[in-house]
């Protein structure tokens, strides 16, 4: 689940590139203008700072490269099975036709409380069948998925670091490719999920939703694609088609083709914080901060 956000900010005349990505980004909500200002300056500084740390890494990497081969073995050592993989994913496609169906039956004054019920209800069961099979195997979490409880904070810390450093190729392909998308005649709108958020006035239900969006599925899908699929396929068909593969499946899962390069851009940049530093806490952190700082820029625009 990804909320939208605006990437990209320079100029606030008409036509510019700020404009223009307020006008798609965020057509569905109604802003006052002095806001989207204030969002932009707040998006142009942490591109600012995420280019800044891009150069620091880049420079950091050419003195002392990382050990492509021993990262690469540890991942590919977490490695999941062929038919626990298989039956994840039975299970998962299962229960979610099934909630699917269920949710014909949601009125339409039920739609958030429908949705939240849907989504938790098959994180529970996955999540039950992982848990399951990490005990069966006598892994510990932090073996099979580097999620340690004592080196969370350290790692959540970490998070905004490659965060920030993921911000500009983001902002840049997601520009292109929405303008393109624009040029088209593609109607460039936000998330089902973030429509929910945008239109309930439910205090309860948008806690609940920001609580799904800010913790529940930054850690289920981070531990189902980086934890689970990703080790898989780097073990069967290398790092770099791994990480394509892992990206394209994260993308077309979201169904919504504006959002589907940038997701794509987000979910390389996931992989890659996974491969470098062992841990998914860091890639809980990123994702969470991407959804939490879609929901800020959401309230404040509200």
């Amino acid at each position: 689940m990804k909320l939208r956000i605006a990437h990209y900010f320079v100029g606030s005349g008409k036509g510019s590139i700020y404009h223009v990505a307020m006008d798609n980004l965020f057509s569905d909500v109604q802003a006052d203008p002095s806001k989207l200002v204030v969002i932009g300056a707040a998006y142009l500084l942490l591109i600012g700072t995420g280019l800044l740390i891009d150069i620091l890494l880049t420079i950091k990497y050419s003195i002392k490269p990382v050990n492509r081969k021993r990262l690469t073995e540890r991942l590919t050592g977490r490695s999941w099975d062929t038919f626990s993989v298989g039956l994840l994913l039975v299970l998962f496609l299962t229960v979610f036709l099934f909630l699917q169906l269920i949710g014909l039956f949601f009125g339409t004054g039920e739609i958030v409380m429908g949705a939240l019920f849907q989504t938790g209800l098959l994180y529970s069961v996955s999540l039950l069948f992982i848990c399951l099979r990490t005990r069966r195997k006598e892994q510990t979490w932090e073996s099979a998925y580097g999620l340690s409880a004592r080196l969370a904070p350290k790692n959540l810390v970490r998070s905004p670091v490659y965060y920030l450093a993921a911000l500009p190729p983001l902002f840049f392909l997601t520009f292109i490719y929405q303008t393109i998308l624009r040029k088209a005649g593609v109607e460039i709108d936000i998330q089902e999920v973030a429509k929910l958020f945008t239109q309930t006035h439910s205090l309860p239900a948008k806690a609940a939703l920001v609580g799904l969006a800010v913790v529940a599925a930054p850690f289920f899908e981070e531990l189902v694609f980086r934890g689970i699929l990703f080790p898989f396929l780097a073990r069967r068909i290398g790092l770099s088609g791994s990480i394509m593969a892992v990206s394209t499946l994260f993308a077309v899962m979201h169904f919504h083709v504006p959002m589907a390069a940038p997701l794509f851009v987000l979910s390389v940049a996931f992989c890659l914080a996974y491969w470098r530093t062992g841990s998914l806490w860091v890639c809980i952190g990123m994702h969470a901060l991407f959804n939490g700082i879609s929901i800020l820029a959401l309230t404040v625009l509200m």
